[in-house]
């Protein structure tokens, strides 16, 4: 314990508690989006000769998007887990989607916006 938390509670007994906080979880619906969009990028990918299925790409991008980051603290490497398309919040799966939109515009791939198809809001046009 350092120094701030021992002065803290230096004056009594300390109770700690753990508890499992509820996951939350994206929406089917929404999840169903975002293999589309894998599905998107896999057939875009085949008409220019290289294969990667939607699952392979999930397995990427799970990593890059959605994976948290760690440091190892015996020799201060970084490394990052793996996440879940099932155990993100809708906030962060759009925003997978969104940045699956702008990486796959660079190359001339257009795919819908997730506002759009998802939550049935038009995109704010600019």
């Amino acid at each position: 314990m350092n120094a701030a938390m021992r002065e803290k509670f230096n004056d009594g007994a300390v109770r700690v508690t753990i508890e499992r906080v509820p996951e939350e979880r994206p929406s089917e619906r929404l999840r169903r989006y975002y293999w589309s969009l894998l599905k998107q990028i896999s057939d875009y990918l085949a008409t220019t000769g290289v294969n990667q299925s939607a699952s392979a790409l999930h397995e990427h991008y799970a990593r890059a998007f959605m994976g948290k980051e760690f440091m190892h603290y015996e020799d201060m490497t970084t490394y990052r887990t793996r996440g879940s398309s099932v155990r993100v919040s809708n906030e962060k799966l759009i925003e997978v989607c969104q940045r699956l939109q702008e990486e796959w515009a660079e190359v001339g791939l257009y795919l819908p916006d997730p506002r759009e198809k998802v939550l049935g809001k038009a995109p704010e046009s600019a």
